[in-house]
Parts: C-alpha cells; structure tokens; sequence
C-alpha cells in the first residue's frame, strides 16, 4: 500500500527542514477579489473525514462523523445525444464560444491572482509527492489528491480525499475523504451533472493495482457504488465522458493493451481490450462522440508518442491513430480544445505542443516550442499539465523550469502559457511560482473554465493554487 514507517519520515522531515525553502511568493493568504461564479445552486455543508475507526485515523482533528445518508443523489442534467460523430461544435453551447484573445507575443497573457494555500504539512497534512487533479464543476473547483493518513502501527496509509475551492481558488472547507475503498488518487471529472472520480485500489502484484471509479452528484453526494474497472497501473488511469451513448469510461494501460471499462450510476457494461499498446504514460480526454487517449510506448530503448482514438459505438473501436513528432517519453499532457485536442509534453528540455483532429485523425499543427521546460530528476508524467477552455478558444500549459542537477541544490519553478487552436503561443509565458521543491520533483496540473485557468502544484511542503485570467 506504499506506507512508510512514521518514525523515518518524522526523522527526514527534522533533517529536510533546513535543506528546502518553502513557498516564497505570498502567505497564501492575502485578500483576493471575488471572482464571478455562475450560480451553483444552494451550498451544503462540506463533509468531513471519518474518524475513530479501529485501524485508521485522520491525522487532523476532523470533527464529528458525518452522517452517512446524505440524501438521495440528484438526477443528471439532460443533454442531447446528436449521433455517434457529433462534435463539440455540434452541440448548443457553441453558440457561446468566443473568438481567442488577440494577444501580441510579447504582451501578457493573462492577469495572475496571488498564490493561495490550501493545505500543508505545517497544518499536519502530508501528500503524495503528485500534483492535485483539476476539474472544474458546479461553481466550484474540485481538486482530488492522496493524503496519507496515520495508522496505529505507525505507518501511512493513503487516501484519495477533495477539496473544494471557490472560484478564486479559496478552500470552501476541510477536505472530503471518498471512502476506505480508496488508495491512490487518478483522475476527477465534471460533466453533465455529475462528478466522476478514479482511484487505485487493492495491489493485484508488483505495481498492478484494482482500479475504481464512482459518480458523485454536484455536492459530492454518491450518485453510484464503486464500481471496478479492472486491474490497472497506477498513474496509468483516466476518465472521459460520452455525451452518445451517455457513458463514462475508464481507461486503463496495462501490459500489452488498452482497457475501456464503461461505468454508469447502476454498475459497469463489459470492458474492451485493444492489444499491441503498452503505455509508459496515459491521458485521455472525451469530446462527445470520441476519446482521445495519449499513449507513450518505450521501444527498445527510444520512444515514441501517438495519439489513439476511440470511437462511441460497440466494442469502442479504434478509428485512427496520429504518430506525434515530438518524443515526450514520460514527461506528456492532453487537453480538449473544442473540436481538437492539444498535445503538451517536454523534449530536450522545451516545452512543446502539437493540435490534433481527432474527428478526421490528422495533425493539425506542430511541434511548436513553448519555452525553455526541465522535468523531474525521476521520470514522471507530473512536470507538465493542460486544460482547454472552448469557450475562451484558448488552452492553457504549465510545465516545470528550472537549472541545477542536485536536488538540495535545484530551483525549480512553474511557468504557464496560452497555446491557441493553431498551437501557437498566444503572449509571453508567465511565472506561476518559484520554490525548491522536495527532491526536484517539480510539478503541476491546470484545470480550466470560462475565466480563464487554475494551475495547482505540491512542492513536497504544502498545496497551492493560483488563479490565471485570461485578458482579452
């Protein structure tokens, strides 16, 4: 379960204390101008972590048990099924897409909010050293992360628990635990009126790991049981959604394939397997009538990258495949952008993007640079992250910058930039943080909505997130 002894950490937390800073732009709590939020409805109170069961405690005083009938879940927002090709620009709100922003490419992108904090280790709150998911829902931010939580044998246990953040990125309360079924954290999604959540689960050997996803309503409510997806690589997970169809899938890498596995609020439909895949990393992303899966596939020594595209219909068939130019290896993010989807990775340490149509299987555009980009000293797909916002015609990429080979001795740090639907930079990139994070382990993720961008990260010391407004 990837514990760790407590009296190790708490002697490595005592020797680490002088060797990384933390966060030096802001408290984190510095006033922050309200932000305009569409109206989410009433608000509830958020839950809270369960405590007192034999064998597992919270490490924070998490208050009262909440009560475990929250009500009964609210029914999903309808939406048109418009056929097994339909586009995103097929569907009403198109309507409401606006033209990109026409920024010059030395004028700034965007207006930057202050950093804000949402938990750390000060305040008791240990991570896993991974950045936070990222989706954006009724109102409100839902950001899903792995806490390890103590247990009486001294050792940690993790746990997938939510945040839930006002639009400015304000925590809206404590943290929500999903339930004791959950391991590692993977994935979170809104669409249609639900959310939708994927987490690791019992270890099956070596690093394979039960896989489980769930739908919540808007408040968090189970709007299903979990319900399992097969057996999987951890961090090798994702979701998407299928407006045709009305299903959510998951979609697993494992040794020598692809699994789709379709979950709804009454259990599962049969998975599909697509053979002569093996992922090194996996993101995936659904726009209505098709999945767009990333796939990084190590050969022998080299790389390589290639966009997969599934269709709706039975068996969830593979209708193309687009050879990216770029070798990303580990280090690879994915975002919808309206009919297309932006391809985000490091290479030779540059930040580059590639635009993909996954409707008529062909590379739009690209290789573009965005920057200079450095990854992780350990190979990890978290150095670089992308959301997309059809309604701004823009995506926004964060990926890690930052010089020196040692991990005391590396300053790392997060630059962000807008990428437009031809895949060319829309303004000069812009900083997001500076910090010495723990072991070089620099990372971020970004989630999107009709403002602009969130861009979140862990430094190994604490959680932040920072607001980014698109100006226009």
């Amino acid at each position: 379960m990837g514990t760790l002894r407590l009296g190790t950490l708490g002697l490595s937390l005592v020797l680490l204390q002088g060797c990384y800073l933390h966060h030096e732009r802001g408290t984190g709590r510095e006033p922050v101008e309200a932000l305009p939020t569409p109206d989410a409805g009433p608000r509830r109170d958020v839950g809270v972590a369960p405590r007192g069961d034999a064998g597992w405690e919270p490490i924070w005083d998490a208050g009262p048990e909440p009560v475990a009938d929250a009500g009964p879940p609210l029914p999903a927002e309808p939406d048109p099924d418009l056929g097994p090709d339909a586009r995103p620009s097929d569907y009403p709100e198109a309507d409401e897409w606006l033209d990109p922003p026409a920024t010059g490419e030395d004028e700034a992108c965007c207006e930057l909010g202050e950093p804000i904090l949402v938990t750390s280790r000060d305040e008791g709150t240990a991570l896993s050293h991974d950045p936070p998911r990222i989706a954006w829902g009724p109102g409100r931010w839902g950001l899903l992360v792995t806490r390890q939580f103590s247990r009486p044998d001294f050792e940690y246990e993790p746990r997938a628990i939510v945040f839930e953040l006002s639009a400015d990125g304000r925590p809206l309360g404590p943290p929500r635990v999903l339930d004791r079924i959950t391991d590692y954290a993977e994935s979170i999604r809104w669409a249609e009126g639900r959310w939708a959540v994927a987490v690791t689960g019992d270890g099956a050997g070596g690093s394979l790991r039960q896989i489980y996803a769930r739908l919540f309503d808007r408040d968090l409510r189970p709007a299903s049981e979990w319900a399992s997806l097969g057996i999987g690589e951890r961090r090798l997970v994702d979701l998407a959604r299928l407006s045709h169809g009305d299903r959510w899938l998951g979609i697993l890498g494992g040794e020598g394939h692809l699994r789709v596995s379709p979950f709804h609020d009454l259990g599962t439909d049969p998975s599909v397997e697509h053979a002569s895949v093996t992922p090194s990393t996996l993101r995936a992303v659904g726009l209505r009538s098709r999945v767009a899966v990333l796939v990084g596939q190590d050969e022998e020594g080299s790389a390589r990258n290639e966009l997969v595209v599934l269709g709706s219909g039975p068996g969830y068939a593979p209708l193309g495949r687009v050879a990216l130019a770029t070798r990303y290896r580990d280090h690879a993010a994915l975002a919808a952008l309206r009919d297309l989807v932006i391809a985000a990775g490091i290479e030779g340490g540059q930040a580059r993007v590639e635009v993909i149509d996954p409707f008529d299987v062909t590379l739009v555009a690209g290789p573009r640079t965005l920057g200079a980009a450095a990854g992780s000293i350990e190979s990890s797909s978290d150095a670089v992250g992308a959301a997309g916002s059809s309604k701004l015609g823009v995506a926004g990429v964060c990926y890690g910058v930052g010089m020196g080979t040692e991990p005391r001795d590396m300053e790392r740090g997060i630059d962000f930039r807008l990428v437009g639907l031809d895949g060319a930079p829309r303004g000069r990139a812009v900083r997001i943080v500076d910090s010495h994070f723990r072991a070089g382990l620099v990372n971020c993720a970004v989630g999107s909505d009709d403002l602009g961008f969130l861009v979140g990260w862990w430094d190994g010391s604490a959680l932040w997130v920072r607001r980014v407004l698109v100006t226009r």
